[in-house]
Order: structure tokens, then C-alpha cells, then sequence
């Protein structure tokens, strides 16, 4: 429902992320949302294919082979000032009322802040994961007019800020109406096909790129464990990411009973087929997969690493947990599970439950709700956006709507 008290925005959203994961899922909802609010999205990204289907107007950017893979140093910040003029074209095309997102961190986003400081546009920064703590990524911290991030991701916030501004004033800077906690959750129309799986014999799944931190080797080196013939059904669906620098792991090719699918159009059927899904990752900041998982009815097998789901679920009641990194403990817990499917069955039906409480229509609302009354404000205000008095009337505005 467009709110005619809000006159239609636009807003430039950079997407430096070359593959399809679940923070660009996560934000694809929130820009659904913002849509129906009438709020004009382009996207300027590396990867269009991404954004099919979606409520934003994608746009390509093109860059120097040399530059796109460099994360730090002189040619980290020539990258970026090439990415600007792209993000500065879309601002001359939009025109006025134009507001800028970034979608992964300052250190992938930094681009934004280029022109947004320059030209005292609107930041919005999501942060979905942990950031460097670096002086760059404090002072962009410091200039966003909005940050959205996990709860998992204050730590390396808190350690980025640091590096620019006196620990005496930190708590007064996090204090910010600027900062807002961000829970994650599945769009109705994309709500999980519920499993198929009578859970009579164990159909392991797995889905996650290939990034070494997502963990592939440890589900490998536990299924190479079992006997030939009784290893567990599996099926692993994968992203093999491009142009990055970080580890990416071997796929495991000669293991038993293991099938596997590149970034799969038919994930909801592979999955609905399945019926114990395995998380691998390494302290992962959210889990959308495992969220999926717990919605579709399998049962979640997910690593005792302190991470967003093991402080939610409880081991032996909702899910069953391993030892982080730990590819033998790993398969005596898929062991276990082989020999006592009804178990498997009932933690599933507890995991399924919890999952209604992640439905985004509401799980996004005070992040919706928060972009729209910055923007609102920084229609009537623009030249105070980096002052207190812009601070002051969100804060006012949100306390009205409830978000504080």
C-alpha cells in the first residue's frame, strides 16, 4: 500500500556482491517493501541475474579486471573512485530526492560514501556481517545517516569505531537513533515448501557457497566416514563464487550417495525432498539457509559456535549441535540421527515452529519504517544531514512510531 503522505523517493542501492547469497535475499525483501511504500529502487550491481524478478531497476557497472578482485591499498581506493562515477551517473539521472544504500559493509560499500558526503546525500548502510577494524570503515560508521546490522556484527562495529573515535564517546555514538537492530525473515510468497520426506531414512541437505568459511570440508570429511553403503542420502546445492579473494574449498567429488547441483533453480524441491539439513559455517552471522531449513520441517544439525542459531535453538530439543569444526563429532551426530529418525522427526517439528516467529512482513517493518522517516526528514532538511538536528527529528519521529 503506497503511503500518499510520503512523496515517492528514489533510492540508488550499490550491490558489490558478485554472487547470489542470503544477504541479497534479505535485502531484496526489504526493497519489496519499500517498493510498495513508493519508493523508486535502482540497483547499480555486478550481478543483475540477481535481481530478477525483484521490485528495483538493476543497472551494470563495468570494471578494470585488474582493480575488481583489490581489498586493500591504493588500488582498493582507485576501484571505488571508478564505481563512484557510476553511482554519481545515476544520481544526475534520478535527480533530487535521491537517497544511497550500501548493502554488504562500509569495505565493499565505500563507493556510496564517496558521493554521498560529497554531495550530502542520504547513507544507508545494512551491515550483514563483520566488518575490518579500520580507520576507512570507523569514519564511514561515523557518517552514515542509518546502519541496519545483525546483532552479530556490533562486536567489529564497536572494534571499527575505535579506530576513530575515543572510547569515551563510543557509547554515546552507538546510542544513535542512526543504529537499528535488523532480524531477518522469509517473504509469505517465498515461504519453504514443506518436506516431502516421510523420515523413514535420512536425506542429508546442504546449501551454501563454496567460501572455505562455509565449512564444505567438514560435512565431506564426515560423510567419508561412514561405511560404503551406509552413507546417508545427500544433496548439496552450492554458489562458486567469482572474482573474489577469498579461500574457496574443493568440491568433494568421490563420496557415496552425494549429488550435487550449482546454484540450482529448483532449491525449494531439492530441499522439500530432504530431511536433516547440516550448517558447516564458521561463526555464520545469520543463517538464512538454516532459516529456510527450520521453515521447510527438516531437522537442523548446526555447529555449537555461539553463532545467531545456536543461541536460539537448543541442542537435543530444537536441533542437534556438534563440535565446531569438528567433522568426526559431526558424524557421530549424523550417526546418531541414522539410527533414531523419529528424533530427527520431532526436533524437526520444534525447529518448524520457531520459524513462524521469522515471517518479514513483520521482522522488517522497523527497518522499512526507519528508512522511510530518515528519508522523509532529509527531504525537509537536507543541509542538516550530517549535524545533530536531523538526529534529533528522526529520533523524535521514531519514538512517535513506536521504534525506540
Amino acid at each position: 500500500m503506497i503511503d500518499p503522505t510520503l512523496p515517492r523517493k528514489k533510492i540508488i542501492l550499490f550491490d558489490g556482491i558478485a554472487y547470489h547469497g542470503g544477504s541479497k535475499v534479505a535485502t531484496r525483501n526489504i526493497v519489496a517493501q519499500l517498493s510498495e511504500l513508493g519508493f523508486t529502487i535502482h540497483v547499480l550491481t555486478r550481478d543483475p541475474a540477481s535481481w530478477k524478478g525483484s521490485n528495483a531497476i538493476p543497472h551494470c557497472f563495468a570494471e578494470f579486471r585488474c582493480l575488481a578482485s583489490q581489498e586493500d591499498g591504493v588500488a582498493f581506493y582507485l576501484k571505488h573512485l571508478w564505481i563512484s562515477l557510476f553511482i554519481l551517473a545515476l544520481v544526475m539521472r534520478c535527480g533530487r530526492g535521491t537517497s544511497l544504500m550500501g548493502t554488504s559493509g562500509p569495505g565493499v560499500d565505500l563507493s556510496v560514501y564517496f558521493v554521498g558526503y560529497c554531495f550530502s546525500l542520504p547513507i544507508i548502510q545494512f551491515v550483514h556481517g563483520p566488518v575490518s577494524a579500520s580507520r576507512t570503515i570507523g569514519r564511514c560508521l561515523t557518517i552514515a545517516n542509518l546502519i541496519i546490522y545483525l546483532p552479530s556484527s556490533m562486536d567489529s562495529i564497536k572494534n571499527a569505531l575505535k579506530t576513530v573515535i575515543p572510547p569515551s564517546v563510543l557509547k554515546k555514538e552507538l546510542s544513535r537513533s542512526a543504529y537499528i537492530i535488523m532480524k531477518n525473515g522469509i517473504a509469505e510468497e517465498n515461504w519453504p515448501s514443506p518436506s516431502t520426506s516421510d523420515f523413514t531414512k535420512p536425506h542429508v541437505f546442504w546449501a551454501a557457497s563454496l567460501l572455505r568459511w562455509k565449512g564444505i570440508s567438514i560435512l565431506s570429511g564426515a560423510l567419508s566416514r561412514f561405511d560404503q553403503h551406509q552413507v546417508p542420502y545427500t544433496t548439496l546445492c552450492y554458489i562458486n563464487p567469482k572474482s573474489t579473494r577469498h579461500e574457496i574449498s574443493r568440491l568433494p567429488l568421490h563420496i557415496y550417495r552425494l549429488r550435487r547441483r550449482e546454484n540450482p533453480e529448483n532449491l525449494d524441491d531439492l530441499r522439500s525432498a530432504c530431511n536433516i539439513f547440516v550448517s558447516t559455517a564458521n561463526m555464520e552471522p545469520f543463517g538464512l539457509s538454516i532459516l529456510e531449513a527450520m521453515a521447510a520441517g527438516l531437522c537442523i544439525v548446526i555447529p555449537n559456535d555461539g553463532a545467531y542459531w545456536d543461541t536460539i535453538l537448543v541442542d537435543g530439543e530444537s536441533c542437534i549441535k556438534y563440535r565446531p569444526g569438528d567433522s568426526v563429532d559431526l558424524y557421530a551426530k549424523l550417526h546418531f540421527l541414522k539410527k533414531n529418525i523419529a528424533k530427527a522427526k520431532s526436533l524437526a517439528n520444534a525447529s518448524q515452529a520457531i520459524s513462524l516467529q521469522y515471517k518479514a512482513a513483520e521482522t522488517y517493518k522497523p527497518v522499512v519504517s526507519g528508512i522511510a522517516h530518515l528519508i522523509k526528514h532529509a527531504d525537509v532538511s537536507r543541509r542538516y544531514l550530517h549535524t545533530g538536528r536531523l538526529e534529533k527529528n528522526l529520533r523524535n519521529d521514531r519514538q512517535k512510531a513506536g521504534l525506540q
